[in-house]
């Protein structure tokens, strides 16, 4: 699994495991959370996307949910 650093002011680093299809977001602020059930596809859009918060906040917190903290 590779963390990948971010340009982000919310979203500081994102990873993301393959096997387990599970979305790790570290926060500017510290927190970090997890989702599960994650596709390779909808990984690819986050790290595209212009606006990571805006992302995370549009599709993946609508379809899976405020995630796990760690």
């Amino acid at each position: 699994m590779q963390i990948e650093q971010v340009a982000s002011s919310h979203v500081k680093a994102i990873a993301y495991d393959r096997k387990e299809r599970m979305l790790y977001v570290q926060f500017h602020s510290g927190a970090a959370y997890a989702w599960d059930g994650i596709s390779k596809e909808v990984y690819y859009q986050f790290l595209a996307a212009s606006s990571k918060g805006q992302f995370l906040h549009d599709v993946i917190r609508p379809a899976y949910g405020d995630g796990d903290k760690m």
